[in-house]
């Protein structure tokens, strides 16, 4: 059927090239625009047409999408991105200020399902979240209109693709820096041994929560009460205890690994060369990903040894009266290998100085800056829940300018947590971790739609196609509920370009909503432009369905250079699917002869107030009874959703739009299939 289709297709694109050129249709300035005639012409179609008979020319596709997080009591806000939203910067990465494809709230099993729209385009999109214990960045591919992650079943594939899991004898291979101990050997991603035979540790969602909204959603370089008192983030055991440390999250760009030390609470080390005891931890701090399919996942533990100097053994207990300090070694691991390389060098570093990229959680240990003019800062902040559990997050830039980038200085290199096994077994001096157990913010849960509508205004008759009668701008931002339902809608429409000779005003309706499901729209216009048919009222009189005309004069529009920006609050929330915008745009032509010509994209229904005995007439071959609108018997629309662009402005005046974005033909005549990128590549 679908090839009977792109030959009846490839047919009428042949005829309607030669009806082009016997009909004229333009001049240098405007269209000129032909008399209707006094009896309209009925073109021919077939006894039972089907929308799927013809070309809609959309330029967005619906999706299915699954994502699952394989949670428990853990809502994330995930987003996607048709690009890498995460920019490398020196030693770090910066997101992206684009807005994604889509963003959305998972449920408390961490749990997606739906159906979304995104760009008819679209092949591969970038997954991204940033919580802690999540994969922070997948790369999906678009497989049949459908979007699906499983991140059990994504880390448990990586393991099987990576061919590197064998165990690594540090003996016989890793190196690792003289006067630190091991715990056990690892693999070339740095997962060790000691990891796996201990298994993943249960994440506590209410942790995770609080922790996620302290350290991960806000930026506490300067907050006081974590960071600039220069006070020490080390841990201070009280009574006898097991201790665990647990990855959670890294947002790093350098290889860094991890390490622990003791000493007695009452006599700490004097300066870092006195620091003994040094033990590597996490040898490699990477979620497990494409590149690294052997690295670690969040929940991953370590059960942290106490080295007793007296038998030069390792204990499962640390005593009471010990402390425990932590290091980071910054951008150390390489290939399996860890080693301190020295004071980085100013080309390394792009700095006015150097510094010892080994950072403690007691900043005394850290670098002096000579001539720099600011004190050692801090590498380390901490945050203890009253009961068990100690965040410990750790930021690994080599520099000292905390005022510089917002990538910088965001503790979120790594998050770990600590586990102490023994209640009231730790000092419970270090700062507490705020009771903040709120999920994903609603007013962070939107959905930014932008794109061009071009319209062609001689319908029912054939047009010059240069789609340039009418051009506007709409940038919508879609605000949904923890449940994903939609609450809010603000929406901007900018009139762009006027190439017709006619009067013509623009609206849109709501298709799948019901006047009663909307609880306010506000319409707002510095140039105080208004259409005559809204009757002073925020919706149309007289219209079956919720629909707003927001001007009858293009040119007067234009002028004025208006910006309309409209607000639409729904009572209860409604089906996102169901105001996807631009929801059913039109424009009404020739408004000064009345309100009863419209024209619309592909198979959207006019409105009530349309005249509807010029449908399927003259070169228009709409059948409302088989949901057939606005189809035109030369396979070109009379109105376009050009999708996530911004910069059309049509066609050279009288030239088909055909002619100046060649890949238009073949995205027709395969029914989108080939070429959806055509108005995107070639502007």
């Amino acid at each position: 059927m679908k090839r009977f289709r792109q030959m009846n297709m490839l047919k009428t694109l042949s005829l309607s090239l030669f009806s082009f050129l016997i009909v004229t249709v333009g001049c240098t300035d405007k269209d000129v625009y032909e008399p209707e005639p006094e009896t309209p012409v009925i073109p021919e179609i077939p006894d039972t047409p089907s929308k799927d008979d013809y070309f809609d020319f959309s330029t967005t596709q619906k999706f299915t999408v699954d994502i699952n997080y394989c949670l428990s009591d853990y809502s994330i806000l995930f987003e996607l991105f048709d690009k890498d939203p995460l920019i490398p910067m020196e030693g770090g990465f910066e997101k992206t200020k684009e807005e994604p494809l889509y963003r959305a709230i998972t449920d408390k099993n961490g749990r997606f399902t739906g159906e979304i729209t995104l760009p008819a385009y679209i092949k591969t999109v970038y997954l991204y979240a940033n919580y802690v214990g999540v994969s922070q960045l997948v790369q999906l591919d678009v497989d049949t209109k459908s979007v699906s992650f499983n991140q059990d079943a994504y880390w448990q594939s990586l393991q099987s693709k990576g061919g590197v899991a064998t165990r690594g004898a540090t003996a016989n291979g890793w190196k690792y820096p003289e006067g630190y101990k091991v715990l056990g050997d690892w693999n070339l991603d740095g997962s060790a041994d000691y990891i796996s035979q201990l298994g993943k540790r249960e994440l506590d969602s209410d942790f995770m929560t609080r922790l996620n909204n302290t350290f991960v959603k806000k930026n506490v370089r300067k907050d006081p009460v974590y960071v600039g008192n220069g006070k020490s983030m080390d841990i201070h055991i009280v009574k006898p205890t097991k201790v665990y440390q647990i990855f959670l999250y890294t947002s790093a760009a350098y290889y860094n690994a991890y390490a622990y030390y003791s000493y007695p609470t009452n006599n700490p080390p004097k300066s870092k060369e006195q620091i003994k005891n040094k033990i590597i931890s996490f040898p490699f701090i990477r979620t497990k990903d494409e590149n690294f399919p052997c690295a670690i996942t969040p929940g991953d533990q370590v059960q942290l040894m106490y080295w007793n100097e007296e038998t030069n053994e390792f204990e499962e207990e640390f005593p009471a009266g010990v402390s425990i300090g932590f290091m980071n070694l910054a951008n150390c691991y390489s290939k399996g290998n860890i080693e301190i390389k020295g004071r980085n060098s100013i080309e390394e570093t792009q700095l006015p100085y150097t510094v010892d990229p080994i950072f403690y959680t007691n900043p005394v240990y850290n670098d002096k800056l000579a001539g720099v003019g600011k004190k050692d800062y801090q590498r380390t902040v901490a945050a203890y829940d009253g009961e068990q559990m100690i965040a410990l997050c750790f930021e690994d830039h080599l520099g000292y300018d905390v005022d510089g980038p917002g990538w910088a200085w965001s503790y979120n290199d790594a998050i770990f947590y600590i586990h102490i096994e023994e209640r009231d077994a730790i000092d419970p001096s270090l700062p507490g971790l705020p009771d903040d157990t709120k999920g994903p913010s609603e007013e962070d849960n939107y959905v930014n739609y932008y794109g061009t509508l071009a319209f062609e205004d001689l319908w029912p008759s054939q047009g010059d196609y240069d789609m340039n009668d009418m051009i506007v701008r709409y940038n919508s931002k879609v605000y949904r509920d923890a449940s994903n339902r939609v609450t809010k809608i603000v929406d901007e429409i900018i009139p762009v370009h006027n190439g017709a000779s006619y009067r013509n005003g623009f609206g849109y309706q709501f298709d799948n909503v019901a006047k009663e499901d909307i609880k306010s729209v506000t319409i707002l216009s510095e140039s105080g432009i208004t259409s005559s048919f809204m009757q002073g009222v925020s919706l149309e009189p007289g219209q079956d369905k919720p629909t707003v005309v927001l001007f009858d004069n293009l040119s007067v529009a234009l002028e004025q250079q208006a910006v309309f920006a409209v607000t639409t609050e729904f009572k209860n929330g409604v089906d996102e699917s169901h105001v996807v915008p631009p929801y059913n745009p039109f424009i009404v032509v020739r408004t000064d002869t009345g309100r009863s010509r419209e024209v619309h994209l592909t198979n959207y229904a006019p409105t009530s107030l349309m005249n509807m005995d010029l449908l399927g007439t003259v070169n228009d071959l709409s059948a409302p009874e088989y949901g057939i609108y606005y189809v035109s018997n030369n396979n070109f629309p009379f109105a376009i959703n050009l999708y996530r662009d911004d910069t059309f402005t049509g066609a050279t005046e009288s030239r088909r739009i055909d002619t100046e974005f060649p890949r238009f033909t073949n995205w027709v005549a395969t029914f989108g299939e080939e070429d959806a990128d055509w108005y995107i590549s070639e502007l």
